[in-house]
């Protein structure tokens, strides 16, 4: 337990860390970062982000210059235009924070003065909070674990929720310490990194970790590795404070390896000293700012802005992204876009077009009409091509349609030339209109009874393009007139008839006239066709029952009421529906003979049921007595339903992460009743959405080839076939309860970089050899993809390389391999960035790698007994191991180091070994120190062997002794070996031993300490090396943890200087140990960088 182990702490090194504290704290620096946040496009075209770059040393780089960075938008090269300005700033740089808090059993320990651990960390908190400037768009969170995360308070954009939590959340959970889980849990309550994750690239984010011990669960290299790689990839800065415990080493890397810090604090105020020196690193207003002059853009399109940045120095890279302001569209505001024109004589002619330049200076360069006809003349009025237009200003221009006579109706593009961007077309159409009658005369009819006409091209669409109008009866009697079929908006395709049927009922006698208005535009000219009918008396006028438009399948009743409006009794003797054998129309009718008395009236119940869409008619035939006529009223109405019809629809290929706009268009191809949708249902996706704006609720979508258009976006996160289905709901069918679904398809091709793997892992290679991996790219796309560009950058990329010659182009629908090198040179882990850049995207590959190295192992076997009589020869085995390396070996060096007092090689007696065809040799290559080299035929490792030797021994004043033996090869693959070294502890069975010499003491010390403080990267020790062993030079920092070790083998005694390197080691007070088979010795020195 975490507990068991801080309790067991030596009391005297306890208060040694309490008096050094103030020497160590902070303990660790950072390492080197770099970000950029903040981007501001405020006062575009310049564009400003404060740059976070960080050098290993966890300092602030100094005296940046636009030549430090390279910066790509939009894949443009802007270096030319960099600026670099460093100054105090007036605000307070917004951030994103995720603080985690260790919640463990240990958190409930007393700390004196009636104070827990839990109480000290919530008056951190509450200093933090204090200091911290969080106002949007900064935001901040609370994260709890004890072996799990417990608690995530979520983010917020002010204070005083988060001072809540502190106050009621921030309490101990108890548990074990897992490290892990806390940085990288996915899933509720998420953990550090994902939660920063759903913030804004555009803020530093940043974790603070505390915890006050060591992991009590399993936290390996593997999993430092996968925190450092995931924080560096979404730029997140890890900061760390351990509380009454040292530096964990592990979460100290990740803090250098991120551009954090990392502190060991032992009181109260030291903690709340250590938070606020963290609130003065992220959130300092001491900035460097980058600025540069990005172009302006055509379309909406070109708002969004990618941003490739590399800082030099490092070197590393970064990918960001802003959105420029609406005034970085400079194209030319062009409006309307679709002209349309009448006939010479007919219509309009001449039509004006409005040219704007909104956001910057525009110039026209000349333009044309496609096709060039000659129908078509163009005035820019005073102003002569080329011109330009100053920002802000606006120009109308004027076409005119010339041709004479018109002919068939055609389009013609007007296209305009311009610089820095082409113009939208125009689209110009003429002549406009359609065919239709003059004329539609209904003859003559009784009162109280219709007449219709119907004709299945009333009007005709003769133009170029669709068109729309609307359908209405105007004039004096347009209430005796009515359209019962193909009435109110509409809209044709060109060639394509309006089918409409008009009744003529009137209501009294006389000539009865109206006018049917076409409506279409009016540049078109007017188009209607005269109504014309005779209305004559009836003797006996019986009514019209007009249900107008039912829906097909639905019952709809009424009554048919019969009135004499006479002065005598009528008397019906027959009463009876024309066509009995329809059951669309059904009536219950009294028994005849019947008399209606003047003023008085009689009700028939009727019902209209409708099967079929159209006009439905059936009559109610009346015989009076004295009257030889049959009287016919009329039953008349609309069988109806709505009609959807929705194209499939297909985006046109569109690269990944960039978008691409369509419209779902649903037209009700109905002549008798509007359409109702009630919802369009998209399923979840992350390619494809609505537009902004988009409405997809309650639409009516009017008859007569109506259509409504839902803006859609398609934006591909991965390449590939992409598609979903959408639902609509709505009534376009028969049936008093109309709810009907269908199905739309909805697909795009996303064109982009489907990379794999991801990321390009090698695996343990090991440092001799070189290993090769292919880099797969699947070009789905119906085009050839060209690769423009592979580069490897980051930490390590000397060690990655791309194998020549690399592809260059990737025929379409297949696939293409880019073969990366992995060539490590040290045990570590290894890590690059391969920058794609491609036809259809760009795309980072994370490169990484484990170097490794293989013990050759070295050991004494066969040793009966550790004693010896001085002055009889000895005899030792030695079994060396070589590894699987794939390597042939044909020599190997096996070196024994020996007290020269006490042993010497006895030549008389012959080396063995057991490898077959090698030979062995003796060479004295240092007083004490012997090699046998053995060399023959090749042998494939692995393998083992055995080496046997004799010793003379000596009579000295040495009563022990050791032997130390290692081996190397010689196949120029030592690189990827190490010797592993073995020790034997010989005894000399002697008496009075003390008495029989005089000698020299073997101690190894250390005389001084030069420089000391050490202000650079080596240190200069003064030593007296007393024996020819091992003297093993070890640095402790001030917990005793060895963080650095020396092996030094002698090649003499005596005073002499060694130098180490401390490049890898912090700024803080240490100690450096030397520790021979004689004695320990150690002394204190700082370093002060």
């Amino acid at each position: 337990m975490k507990g068991d182990k801080m309790k067991k702490r030596n009391p005297i090194k306890f208060l040694i860390i309490l008096l050094q504290i103030f020497v160590v704290f902070p303990s660790i620096l950072s390492s080197q970062g770099f970000n950029i946040y903040n981007i501001d496009a405020s006062k575009f075209p310049t564009v400003k982000g404060i740059v976070f770059a960080r050098d290993q040393a966890g300092k602030d780089y100094e005296n940046l210059v636009p030549d430090d960075f390279d910066l790509w938008e939009n894949g443009k090269n802007l270096d030319a235009t960099l600026k670099v300005d460093c100054f105090k700033a007036d605000f307070f740089p917004p951030v994103a924070i995720a603080m985690v808090f260790d919640v463990s059993s240990s958190m409930g320990w007393d700390v004196g003065s009636g104070e827990k651990r839990i109480d000290w960390i919530r008056t951190g908190a509450y200093a933090f909070l204090d200091s911290i400037r969080i106002d949007p768009p900064s935001t901040m969170c609370f994260l709890k674990f004890g072996g799990d995360v417990y608690g995530n308070s979520g983010f917020f954009s002010t204070k005083t929720p988060l001072y809540t939590w502190v106050q009621q959340q921030l309490t101990v959970a108890g548990g074990t310490t897992d490290f892990f889980v806390p940085f990288v849990r996915e899933k509720d309550p998420k953990g550090a990194i994902p939660s920063l994750m759903t913030q804004s690239k555009d803020l530093r984010r940043v974790i603070i970790f505390l915890s006050d011990g060591e992991p009590e669960r399993l936290f390996t290299q593997t999993h430092v590795d996968s925190i450092i790689r995931w924080a560096n990839r979404e730029k997140i800065s890890v900061y760390s404070i351990f509380l009454l415990a040292g530096l964990n080493m592990d979460i100290e890397f990740i803090c250098r390896s991120t551009g954090g810090k990392s502190f060991s604090v032992f009181t109260k105020d030291n903690l709340i000293k250590a938070y606020r020196q963290i609130v003065g690193d992220i959130q300092s207003r001491n900035i460097c700012q980058l600025s540069w002059i990005a172009p302006f853009g055509c379309n909406e399109a070109s708002r969004q802005r990618n941003i490739k940045l590399v800082f030099k120095r490092i070197p590393d890279s970064v990918n960001a992204s802003y959105v420029a302001p609406p005034e970085s569209i400079t194209n030319l505001d062009v409006s309307p876009l679709q002209l349309l024109f009448g006939r010479k004589g007919f219509g309009t002619t001449q039509r004006q077009i409005s040219l704007e330049s909104k956001f910057s200076d525009f110039t026209i360069t000349g333009y044309k009409f496609l096709p060039d006809n000659g129908d078509y003349t163009v005035n820019f009025g005073l102003k002569t091509i080329p011109f330009t237009l100053k920002k802000g200003e606006k120009l109308d221009i004027t076409i005119e349609y010339v041709k004479s006579p018109p002919d068939v109706s055609t389009e013609t593009i007007f296209s305009l030339e311009g610089d820095p961007c082409k113009p939208p077309d125009v689209s110009l159409v003429a002549p406009c209109g359609g065919d239709y009658p003059a004329e539609l005369n209904f003859g003559t009819i009784p009162i109280m009874t219709t007449s219709d006409k119907n004709d299945k091209c009333m009007f005709k669409n003769t133009t170029a393009i669709p068109i729309s109008g609307q359908i209405k009866v105007e004039g004096v009697n347009e209430n005796e007139f009515e359209i019962i079929k193909g009435g109110g908006n509409f809209n044709l395709a060109p060639g394509a008839c309006l089918e409409i049927t008009v009744r003529f009922k009137p209501v009294s006698p006389g000539t009865k006239t109206a006018v049917l208005s076409y409506y279409v535009p009016n540049v078109c000219g007017p188009h209607s066709t005269k109504l014309i009918g005779n209305a004559v008396q009836n003797d006996f006028p019986l009514p019209v029952l007009d249900w107008k438009n039912r829906r097909i399948n639905t019952v709809n009743d009424s009554n048919y009421v019969i009135e004499n409006n006479g002065s005598i009794p009528i008397k019906i003797t027959s009463i009876k529906l024309q066509d009995g054998s329809n059951n669309i129309f059904q009536a219950t009718f009294p028994t005849v003979p019947l008399t209606i008395n003047p003023g008085a009236n009689i009700s028939i119940p009727v019902s209209f049921t409708p099967d079929k869409e159209g006009q439905l008619t059936n009559y109610i035939d009346v015989q009076i007595e004295g009257s030889t006529n049959t009287f016919s009223g009329t039953l008349t109405g609309i069988g109806s339903v709505p009609k959807l019809e929705a194209q499939d629809v297909v985006f046109n290929a569109t690269k990944v992460q960039n978008t691409s706009n369509k419209n779902l268009t649903i037209t009700n191809i109905s002549s008798t009743m509007d359409l109702f949708i009630t919802d369009i249902v998209m399923p979840n996706n992350p390619d494809f959405k609505f537009d902004v704006g988009a409405v997809t609720k309650n639409i009516t979508v009017s008859k007569n080839n109506g259509t409504y258009n839902v803006p859609m976006v398609f934006n591909p996160q991965t390449s590939g076939n992409k598609s979903i289905k959408l639902l609509i709901k709505h009534d376009g069918g028969p049936g008093p309860v109309a709810n009907y679904i269908d199905t739309i398809n909805v697909s795009g091709l996303a064109l982009g970089l489907n990379v794999s793997p991801v990321p390009l892992d090698f695996g343990t290679v090991l440092t001799c050899e070189t290993k090769e991996l292919p880099l797969t790219i699947d070009n789905d796309a119906p085009t050839e993809m060209t690769i423009n560009d592979l580069t490897i950058t980051g930490a390590d990329r000397n060690y990655f390389s791309i194998k020549q010659p690399a592809v260059s182009t990737i025929p379409a629908n297949t696939k293409g391999n880019i073969i990366i090198i992995f060539s490590p040179d040290n045990k570590k882990t290894y890590n690059a960035i391969l920058s794609l850049k491609t036809s259809s995207g760009d795309q980072d590959i994370p490169l990484t790698g484990i170097g490794n190295i293989l013990p050759l192992i070295s050991k004494f076997i066969n040793i009966s007994k550790n004693d010896t009589v001085p002055g009889k020869p000895v005899d030792f085995k030695i079994k060396i191991d070589i590894p699987d390396y794939n390597k042939a070996v044909s020599k190997i060096s096996v070196y024994l180091n020996y007290n020269l007092r006490s042993f010497s090689l006895n030549k008389s007696k012959q080396i063995k070994s057991d490898i077959p065809n090698w030979n062995w040799t003796a060479i004295e290559v240092n007083p004490g120190e012997l090699r046998f080299d053995g060399t023959g035929t090749s042998k494939t490792s692995p393998f083992s062997a055995n080496l046997e030797f004799s010793l003379d021994s000596y009579l000295s004043d040495v009563i022990s002794t050791k032997l130390i033996v290692y081996s190397l090869t010689h196949d120029g693959s030592d690189r990827c070996l190490f010797p592993e070294r073995d020790t034997l502890t010989q005894e000399f069975r002697t008496c009075f031993t003390g008495g029989r010499a005089i000698q020299l003491s073997n101690a190894s010390s250390i005389l001084s300490i030069n420089p000391n403080p050490v202000s650079n990267d080596n240190l200069i020790l003064s030593v007296f090396i007393g024996n020819r062993e091992n003297n093993v030079f070890e640095i402790l920092d001030v917990l005793g943890k060895v963080i650095k070790k020396y092996e030094y083998y002698p090649d003499a005694l005596g005073y002499q200087e060694i130098s180490l390197n401390l490049s890898e080691i912090n700024s803080g007070t240490y100690h450096i140990r030397i520790k021979t088979p004689y004695n320990v010795e150690s002394k204190s020195f700082i370093i002060i960088k």
